[in-house]
Parts: structure tokens; C-alpha cells; sequence
């Protein structure tokens, strides 16, 4: 038996008083009625809507209690729920202590509050479950075994939990947020987070589990409290949980035992302006700021530069670090002069090649010979380092980056140049092509020295290291060199030794592209059309592709195309162009490299493709024409300094006909017309002539005839002192001569000349 009495809460009980005046107030202002039974025993269903439950003892086995209303009141000294359930739809006033075991507990995800007019009262729950159950508490509260859960569709940031007496949790999973509790014992238990502006005594193991919302990353956050851990404290978060946990304003005694995840691929935890008298183990990745305490060993510190003045306090008798990761050369550790700190490893997340200090101050204790650093920069270039000292000023980090990799060098006979590979983003970002911390040193068989202090050429990351050339030196030398990687205004080698070849500049740099220089009848170079559109034909005559050093071209490779130059044909695939104002469309210039051959050694070419310059100016896309626009039939007359030109009409699919001509006199010197007043010696020319579709514009777009070959004999001085070339059945024939093979050599000497004009 037991008594309820009715208890109508009145609206001046709940709103009256001062402004800000809470529901509490009605706990207060309403009677406190004396139970009136030793013991009641309930069973089944207990309904009670604004109402006063009195009994000193209660035994509420299997009972489903439901408080509904806007206050009930709940007094018994002694309350045992064994296998109910609790409802609470209104806030609730209970004076006394309430045992409550395999039971539920819930308020259907709306907040009321609890709370007590004694002081003899508390909540017990063992192996039991809040479910959706949004309370505050103002009573202390144990619990033991307990499951706290909310429904997936609910803020769990509003729906949390409120504790603001004194609390006990042991062996619970509460999965709701908890906003704040004075004063919280917990122990071997899962929680989602550990509230702001609270007191701790944490101990056992302890599990962080926050919930990610919207699929974004969650994280655990700690300000103004205060920790107090045992010494069997640890910590945990798990991976793809907690993605970040972050401590500030908190005062840290006592053991603390982080067991987080570590690596380097997420966002680290941190610490922030921690105080106390702690001894922290930190598992997984940290940052620190301004944090004090007795002890503290840590996984791994991430320096960054995150803080305006970069650097970060830490203030403790002994600091450990397994592993420091440095990803600015502007942060650092600042600690006393008293502080002993040991480093087993140190990794460089940056590029920079300047030395640094990442920790200033401290005693360095138990530095192991053994120390390791390494860099990111060690996945992409081999042979990088890192060098590390230290005293009681500071520690001293400097990447030390590899040889640039130079493949191999040549000279031209007044300067040698080594030639680095063509460089990647990591690779340029690892290695100093721009010589601006270190030197190249050069040295010679026979001990010559010389030192390059920066680079000489960098167009789209290909760099060249020029240095004056020794007298052994030309363009048809091969020898082999040393070189080695010098710290700037030091004598200190940072690097170990690499040959390299001195190969000869006449083979692997010359500029030899046979086809567009007008004055080689035996080679060609077209675009098809028809069923081959979209292809270029390539023919030339094996015996007269040029030896540079007595080497011979054994092998042509366009674009990806190879070829033997002893097969003089091929025909390859290439990259089409549509022509602005023209039907057809254009192939682009292919590119060629050579492998030449001599005495058993092989050389190569690398890829080249004309460029125009200003007295060249080659087609670098071709359309289809045939070669027989330049004609067989194309015939000239020469009478003294007059040459005349005849031939039939040719019709471009794009553009207009031209004639490009070239001369070459018996000395093998080529020249060209550009001025009036240049001069034709007497003598033997040879006169190559080539007709070209040429795209109005700029852009080198046309097709190429094949080129013929005239002899001239210019025998005595003329009565007509010109050069003339008519265009009586040509058409619009241009005579134009924009193409210099090799150079102009006009020497005045006391030989008879022609005018030219």
C-alpha cells in the first residue's frame, strides 16, 4: 500500500517570483507531506500526473511508473525499480534514495529536470538503459552498468545530459553528449565526450566515442576543467571515431594516458594552455601550446605554424618524445633551462634546406647515437638526409638534400654545361637545382677544381649548370668528371660522389632537324590525306644524313615512332590541328631524337623541334599537298647576274604558293638575300629551290614540295647589274629567302663581284 495525495501546482508555484525564476522554484515553494506507510509494495502500472507519492520503503517490482503533468513529487526513503520502467513526461521532485536495476528510463527525447528537497537522496542505477532520456540532474547520481542511447535522428548536442551534483559512472556506455557535470567520478567507461567547465577523477579505461553527424569528421573537445587521473588511467579514442581531441584551460593532475591513433595522414590532437602538476602519456599524434605538467611522454609533436608567434611553451621536469614531426621551419619548442627532453625520432614534413632550431633550451638527455631522422622528401629522391646537433641552446635540424640529378654534361669548347633530368614537382621541391644553399663542385681526373655557384638556365624546370671549359675541353669531347654537393661558404661536402660523362655537344646537342631547311633535295616531309589522313610521310637519304664527331646515326625516333636510318621511310601517326579559315586540317610538327654510334658507343639525341628565330622561320604544322608543286620542269636561264624562272600555276588547298630559295657557292657557304646591295661572287652556286603552301598568319602552318636543284656559273661582271626573277607564268610567285642553314660569310676580298638586288 501507499499514499498518493493530489498536488496541483498553481501557476504563481511554477512562474512567480523574480524575472529568470525556474520550475525550481516550485521544488522548493511545494509541501514536503510525511509518508504515511512503512512499505508499499506496487506492482503492474503506477500513472501519476501532478501528485505526491509518500512511503518510507518502496518495493516496485516490474512496475511501469509514468509521471506525467508539470510536477509530480516522489518521497520515499528507500526506492527499489527491479525489471520497470520509468516515464517521466514532467519535471520531478524525489526525496530520497531511489535503487533502480534492470530497468528503463526515459522521457521521449524532451528535457525535464530532477531534482530534491533532501539531502539524504540520490539515484542508483545498475545494468539498466536511458533511452531517449533528456534529464537534468540536481541530485548525485551513480551508475553502474549503465547504457545512455538517443535515437539516430536526434541533435545530440541538445539532447544531453545535465549533471550538476556530484556523479559516479563505472562500467557505462552514455553515447549522449554530457554538458556539464561539477563534479564527475568515472571509471572503465565509454562516453561520447568529457564536458567543458567540470571536474574530473578519471580512472581505468576510458573510451571517447564521439559521433560523426552528416558524415563530417567529429572530434572531442575539453575546456575549463579540471582532470584528476589514477594510475591506471588510459584514455582511447578509435580510428574513423574521434577524428580530432582537443584539451584547453584545463587544469591536469595526477596520471594521464592517452592510447589515440597515430599517423601522419590526420589531423592531430592538442593540447592548449594545460596546467597542473600531471604525468601525461599522449598516444597518437599532438600539438602543444603553453602546456605544464610534471612529466610528459608523447608519441609524436606536429610543429606547425599555427600560432602567431610560432612557438610552443612546454614546461615540465622531464619530455619524451618518440617522434618530432616538422612540418614549418618557423615553429619551435620553447622549453627552461631545466627542462631534460629526450628525441628518438625526428621527421622533416617540409623542403626547406636552411638550418632550423625546432627546440630551443633544455637539457638533451639520453640521446642515442641511434637517433633517426628522415624526410617526406626520402619517398621521392634517393640519397637526401637529414643532419641533426644539439647542445644546451638549441637542437639544430637541416635537410640535406642530393645531388641535383645531373645525367651529363657537354661543352661547346668555351663553356662545359651538365645537364640535369627533367624535374617533377617533388623532385624540384627535394633537390636544390637552384643552387641556392649549396655549390657544385666539379673536379677532373687530374684534380682540376671548378665550383658552380647557381644555375645557369631554367625554362619550364630543365636546368643547366654552366662552368668555363678546361683546354681538353670542345665539342667533340668525352671524358668523365666528378661532382660533388658543397654547403655555400663552407668546405663542407654534403654529398656523396657522382660521376658523370662529358659527352661530345656537336652529337647530343646539336639542333640537326633535316626537314624544312630548303636545301636538301633528298629529304621530304608531308602530311597525307585520304584514307592516311592524319599521318606524315618522313623520306630521306641515308647517306647523306650528317656525321657530327665521326658518329653515325643508326636510329630516328619520332615522337614514338622509331626507325632505322638505313630504311630512309616511315610513315607515323600524329596530332591533328583544324586550320582557322582553311578546310583542311594540319599535323603538328613531330619531334626527332637520334641514336648515334661510334667505336662500340651508343649516344642519343634528345627529342627536338624546330622553333622559328628571327631569320628562320620553319612550318611547325603541316597540311597535305603533293611534292610535285615544286615542279621537274621549273627551268632558268642564266646570263650573267640574271636568272629567270619558269613553271606552271600551282593552286594550294591553303594559303599561297611560294618559292623559297637557297644558294650555296662552291666553298659550301649558304647565304641568303637580305639586303639590297649583296653580292654574288663569280664563280660556281648551287641554286635549291622549294615550293611551299604556306596559311596566311604567323602560325608556320603549310605544306612543303620537294626541293630541286639548279647549278649557276657566274663566270665574269655583268653589263646588268642585277638579279631579277620574274613571274610571267607562275603567277603570284613570291621570291622569298628566309632560311639560313648554317651562317653568312661574306668576307671583302680583291675579287671581282656581281651586284645583287
Amino acid at each position: 500500500m501507499c499514499v498518493i495525495q493530489e498536488f496541483k501546482t498553481s501557476a504563481e508555484n511554477v512562474e512567480t517570483g523574480d524575472e529568470g525564476g525556474s520550475k525550481r522554484d516550485a521544488f522548493q515553494k511545494s509541501p514536503l507531506p510525511e509518508p504515511s506507510l512503512d512499505n508499499c509494495r506496487c506492482c503492474g502500472r503506477l500513472l501519476l500526473s501532478e501528485q505526491v507519492y509518500c512511503c518510507i520503503a518502496s518495493t516496485l517490482q516490474s512496475t511501469h511508473i509514468i509521471f506525467t503533468g508539470t510536477l509530480n513529487i516522489f518521497n520515499s526513503s528507500l526506492a527499489r525499480l527491479s525489471g520497470g520502467r520509468l516515464d517521466v513526461h514532467s519535471d520531478l521532485s524525489w526525496n530520497g534514495l531511489l535503487d533502480a536495476s534492470a530497468s528503463t528510463i526515459t522521457t521521449k527525447q524532451t528535457r525535464f529536470t530532477i531534482d530534491t528537497q533532501l539531502a539524504a537522496t540520490s539515484w542508483t542505477l545498475r545494468n539498466s538503459t536511458l533511452k531517449d532520456a533528456v534529464f537534468t540532474f540536481h541530485l548525485p547520481l551513480y551508475l553502474f552498468n549503465v547504457t545512455s542511447d538517443l535515437a539516430e535522428e536526434v541533435d545530440n548536442d541538445r539532447h544531453g545530459l545535465h549533471f550538476h551534483r556530484g556523479t559516479f559512472i563505472s562500467n557505462s556506455i552514455l553515447s549522449q553528449h554530457v554538458d556539464q557535470c561539477p563534479l564527475c567520478n568515472v571509471r572503465q567507461s565509454d562516453l561520447r565526450n568529457l564536458p567543458n567547465n567540470s571536474t574530473f577523477n578519471l580512472g581505468g579505461l576510458i573510451r571517447l566515442n564521439p559521433q560523426s553527424s552528416r558524415g563530417a569528421g567529429s572530434h572531442v573537445t575539453i575546456c575549463d576543467s579540471i582532470i584528476d587521473g589514477s594510475s591506471d588511467l588510459a584514455i582511447e579514442t578509435h580510428l574513423g571515431v574521434a577524428d580530432i581531441f582537443r584539451i584547453a584551460d584545463t587544469i591536469i593532475n595526477g596520471a594521464w594516458n592517452f592510447k589515440g591513433f597515430d599517423g601522419a595522414d590526420i589531423l592531430s590532437h592538442s593540447m592548449r594552455d594545460i596546467h597542473g602538476s600531471s604525468y601525461l602519456l599522449l598516444g597518437g599524434n599532438w600539438t602543444l601550446y603553453n602546456v605544464r605538467a610534471k612529466d610528459m611522454t608523447v608519441d609524436e609533436i606536429i610543429m606547425h605554424s599555427s600560432e602567431p608567434d610560432g612557438h610552443i611553451m612546454i614546461d615540465v621536469d622531464r619530455l619524451v618524445i618518440d617522434r618530432l614531426w616538422i612540418s614549418s621551419s618557423t615553429s619551435y619548442i620553447q622549453l627552461a633551462d631545466t627542462n631534460a627532453y629526450t628525441i628518438h625520432q625526428i621527421y622533416l614534413q617540409n623542403f626547406y634546406c636552411a638550418e632550423f632550431s625546432p627546440v630551443r633550451g633544455g637539457i638533451p638527455t639520453n640521446f642515442s647515437d641511434q637517433l633517426e631522422s628522415d624526410s617526406v622528401c626520402s619517398k621521392f629522391v634517393g640519397n637526401s638526409s637529414v643532419s641533426v646537433n644539439y647542445n644546451t641552446t638549441a637542437l639544430y635540424v637541416t635537410y640535406v638534400p642530393p645531388l641535383p640529378n645531373i645525367t651529363y654534361g657537354y661543352s661547346d669548347g668555351r663553356d662545359t654545361y651538365l645537364r640535369a633530368a627533367d624535374v617533377d614537382d617533388n623532385s624540384f621541391y627535394c633537390t636544390d637545382y637552384s643552387l641556392e644553399f649549396y655549390d657544385l663542385l666539379v673536379v677532373d681526373d687530374d684534380g682540376t677544381r671548378r665550383l658552380i655557384t647557381s644555375s645557369s638556365s631554367s625554362v619550364e624546370r630543365h636546368y643547366y649548370y654552366k662552368t668555363g671549359a678546361t683546354r681538353d675541353e670542345g665539342g667533340c669531347t668525352h671524358k668523365r668528371v666528378t661532382i660533388h654537393l658543397k654547403k655555400k661558404d663552407t668546405d663542407v661536402i654534403t654529398s656523396k660522389e657522382r660521376e658523370v660523362d662529358i659527352l661530345p655537344g656537336d652529337v647530343v646537342e646539336n639542333q640537326y632537324y633535316p626537314w624544312g631547311n630548303y636545301n636538301e633535295t633528298d629529304f621530304w616531309m608531308g602530311a597525307l590525306d585520304g584514307e592516311d589522313s592524319g599521318k606524315i610521310r618522313v623520306l630521306w637519304n641515308a647517306t647523306r644524313v650528317h656525321r657530327p664527331c665521326g658518329y653515325t646515326a643508326e636510329l630516328f625516333t619520332f615522337n614514338d615512332v622509331s626507325a632505322l636510318v638505313s630504311k630512309e621511310d616511315v610513315t607515323l601517326s600524329a596530332v591533328q590541328k583544324p586550320v582557322v579559315g582553311c578546310s583542311v586540317k594540319t599535323n603538328v610538327l613531330p619531334s626527332l631524337s637520334i641514336i648515334y654510334s661510334k667505336d662500340g658507343i651508343y649516344l642519343r639525341r634528345p627529342p627536338y623541334v624546330p622553333t622559328p628565330y628571327p631569320t628562320y622561320s620553319p612550318l611547325t604544322f603541316l597540311f597535305p599537298v603533293e611534292p610535285s608543286i615544286t615542279p621537274e620542269d621549273l627551268s632558268h636561264i642564266v646570263h650573267g647576274a640574271t636568272v629567270k624562272l619558269d613553271g606552271p600555276r600551282i593552286n594550294c588547298p591553303c594559303g599561297s604558293f611560294q618559292i623559297i630559295m637557297m644558294m650555296r657557292d662552291e666553298k659550301n657557304i649558304s647565304w641568303t638575300r637580305v639586303n639590297d646591295g649583296d653580292t654574288l661572287r663569280e664563280g660556281n652556286h648551287w641554286m635549291y629551290l622549294t615550293g611551299v603552301c604556306i596559311a596566311s598568319g604567323d602560325d608556320g602552318i603549310g605544306g612543303y614540295g620537294r626541293t630541286v636543284e639548279r647549278e649557276l656559273n657566274v663566270e665574269g661582271p655583268s653589263q646588268l647589274p642585277s638579279w631579277v626573277v620574274p613571274v610571267s607564268t607562275v603567277g603570284v610567285l613570291i621570291v622569298i629567302i628566309s632560311v639560313v642553314v648554317a651562317y653568312v660569310v661574306v668576307k671583302r676580298r680583291r675579287v671581282r663581284y656581281h651586284q645583287i638586288q
